[in-house]
């Protein structure tokens, strides 16, 4: 299961535990008779235990997931030390801040009420205030910027060294894992690396700052009034309390008294009518009026939904309001009973609650911060941390590359001995069945059967996308597990029936696949044997693959094989996806080419040319060729054929061979091609 998955059936099974703790608050509440409420809480009280076991593991298994991503951080401990020590510059001196702007106004007034003599001992007063403040404001920005510096520093290496590592961690994985997960929520992850990692590093220095200022508060208050500083002590975290629990119960009553958002279904309503080809195949079938009606319906009650909330904001917002003035009020009232027993001065109590103020609203910041953390950073770093630790069963650096033969030297035989695979998504549904056959160094080797015979599975098979289930596949009488994924990929040229070309130019796609093998972020310097073609090889790959005039046509094609072929080779039809993808395949000098329907979108003549080509090469280079389809042109040089039926070898044998066989599946394939050709019958 992926991290992911694992988060989300952890939070969906402790939404169930508190709706089954709600449920036994409101049986013991209204039931009359406490022995059968009892009886009713007995029937779930061992799951909902054993539920709260499983999420108190799955948390402390996160927490641990967590410790070991945290230990990649250590090089970014100078700088929060270095961080912490100047939020406590910062701290004490922001709280000083607002002591120093009373102390301003209480001088001003003294001097103001005072006798003739008194103004210059005001004045005088002023300027050593006014003085120290500057110097308080100058420290604070110095202390603020450093602290950015620091911070930006020591975080700057992390992420980028964290983003790489779980790129790479994500691209090593095996297929079946990636088809399985969200991948669009795994980019998302790694796209907010670096504020997931902000929020870990900066959380000690906020914490420090927010402590500093605190304590630097609390010892302005005291010296100035303890009475005062006391009360406040008390006022000000109850006032703290009561705004939790007020946010609370509007949670409650907003769960209670509305429906699920249905905002996820008008965004998928949009998302399939904004593509090209939905709206295509929406019109085909006359769905315009019942999209329509389906939409109008989905916002009727999203305002419906938007409405309730908006009730409850507003019957919450007088409650926030009166308790926010109200412990000012409080404040002021208690202040200034003190103020007129005269156990304190008016200017204080102005500087008592401004400080007091600042120094909450601090350590407020910091509570947050630390939710923050726990909320949004927890899991997203425990599935980093799970992403990282996840080793692939077909790993890309095993066998090292270091240990692979040169591929010169290597017969491309291929031999499958009982095989036996079913793709993970589908455990127990046999794509392929005890399968064996052969195909020897430089013979074509045609593959045919009926659709979901296990045709495709074989590529993907030899070119280890997956491993079989049971039996085993050799390369030249060596298990194909004995060689490194990348070193056979990279001289195994492949044509997929559902081909994919890059948001690039023609040029760069047909060079796609002509680039040194790289493990590690190192070249490999007996591996890395190809080396980008020039210009005339990579035009002879397209003459071969009959595409060279159609890109070179100054009349279509402008920029000639500059131009750039749209998301997914979209500006490009069909015919000239299929023979750039040949041309990138060929310009390789695989040694062994998979097809898979490589030519379905060519016209007879161009299939017919692009086939005479690749025998040539085969029969100059000795290229070993696997070719899958359906139309039995494809296969008319053919060495031997491979009719599979339900996952097994059906037929094997060369072409005549099959054609004499009577009653044979390749036999009536054959007739039934022959009548579908006019002028026969």
């Amino acid at each position: 299961m992926s991290a992911a998955a694992g988060e989300a059936e952890c939070d969906a099974l402790q939404q169930r535990i508190q709706q089954a703790e709600e449920l036994g608050k409101t049986v013991l509440s209204r039931c009359p008779h406490r022995g059968l409420a009892s009886r009713i809480l007995s029937l779930y009280e061992p799951p909902l235990y054993s539920a709260s076991e499983v999420v108190r593991q799955r948390r402390a298994a996160q927490w641990r997931c967590v410790a070991r991503l945290l230990w990649r951080f250590k090089s970014t401990l100078p700088f929060m030390v270095l961080s912490s020590l100047l939020s406590m510059v910062l701290g004490a001196f922001s709280a000083m801040r607002l002591h120093y702007t009373a102390a301003v106004i209480n001088i001003a007034k003294d001097a103001a009420t005072s006798s003739a003599g008194g103004l210059p001992r005001g004045r005088g007063g002023v300027g050593e205030t006014i003085g120290a403040m500057v110097v308080s404001e100058v420290i604070v920005q110095l202390a603020e910027f450093a602290r950015a510096r620091m911070a930006l520093r020591g975080k700057a290496k992390v992420i980028q060294e964290l983003k790489v590592a779980l790129f790479a961690a994500l691209l090593r994985q095996d297929l079946d894992y990636l088809e399985q997960c969200d991948l669009w929520q795994l980019r998302s992850l790694i796209g907010s690396c670096g504020t997931t990692v902000g929020q870990v590093v900066d959380f000690p220095a906020t914490m420090v700052e927010a402590s500093c200022r605190l304590a630097a508060a609390a010892l302005a208050l005291s010296r100035q009034n303890g009475r005062l500083a006391a009360f406040l002590t008390v006022l000000l975290p109850l006032r703290f309390l009561l705004g939790e629990l007020l946010g609370r119960l509007g949670e409650w009553l907003e769960n209670q008294s509305c429906l699920p958002d249905f905002r996820g279904q008008i965004n998928s309503c949009w998302s399939a009518l904004v593509r090209p080809a939905s709206l295509r195949t929406m019109r085909a079938f006359a769905r315009e009026p019942i999209e329509t009606a389906t939409f109008k319906r989905f916002l009727t009650v999203h305002d419906r939904l938007q409405e309730r909330g908006q009730m409850i904001y507003r019957l919450q917002q007088p409650a926030r309001a009166l308790l926010e003035h109200g412990s000012e009020i409080a404040a002021l009232w208690y202040g200034s009973r003190l103020a007129l027993r005269g156990e304190m001065d008016f200017g204080e109590l102005s500087s008592a609650l401004l400080v007091a103020q600042s120094a909450f609203d601090g350590a407020r910041f910091a509570h947050a911060a630390a939710s923050s953390v726990s909320a949004h950073a927890l899991g997203p770093l425990a599935q980093m941390a799970a992403l990282l630790a996840r080793r692939p069963r077909i790993g890309i650096d095993e066998p090292p590359l270091s240990a692979m033969p040169d591929p010169k030297a290597v017969k491309w035989s291929i031999k499958f001995q009982d095989v036996y695979f079913a793709y993970p998504g589908r455990q127990g549904a046999w794509v392929l069945q005890g399968l064996s056959f052969e195909a020897s160094a430089g013979e074509f080797l045609g593959v045919l059967g009926t659709t979901g015979a296990g045709k495709s599975t074989i590529l993907h098979l030899l070119l280890r996308f997956y491993e079989p289930s049971r039996g085993r596949i050799f390369l030249d009488g060596r298990d194909i597990c004995e060689y490194n994924p990348l070193w056979l990929r990279q001289h195994i040229g492949f044509v997929s029936q559902e081909l994919v070309l890059c948001k690039r130019t023609v040029r760069e796609n047909l060079l796609y696949g002509c680039t040194p093998i790289t493990s590690g972020g190192s070249s490999t310097s007996r591996s890395a044997c190809l080396k980008e073609p020039s210009d005339d090889e990579a035009r002879a790959a397209l003459r071969l693959a009959q595409c060279e005039d159609t890109f070179f046509n100054q009349k279509t094609f402008p920029n000639l094989w500059h131009t750039d072929v749209g998301d997914s080779g979209s500006d490009l039809s069909g015919g000239e996806r299929q023979r750039l993808a040949v041309a990138r395949a060929l310009l390789k000098r695989p040694r062994l080419l998979l097809l898979d329907e490589a030519t379905s979108a060519l016209d007879e003549l161009s299939q017919a040319r692009l086939q005479e080509g690749i025998e040539e090469l085969r029969r100059t280079e000795g290229l070993t060729v696997v070719c899958v389809a359906h139309r039995l042109s494809n296969l008319a040089n053919a060495d031997r054929l491979l009719v599979l039926a339900d996952g097994r070898a059906a037929e094997q044998g060369t072409p005549t061979e099959l054609l004499a066989r009577p009653g044979g599946v390749f036999a009536e394939f054959a007739r039934a091609h022959q009548a579908s050709l006019p002028g026969t019958s």
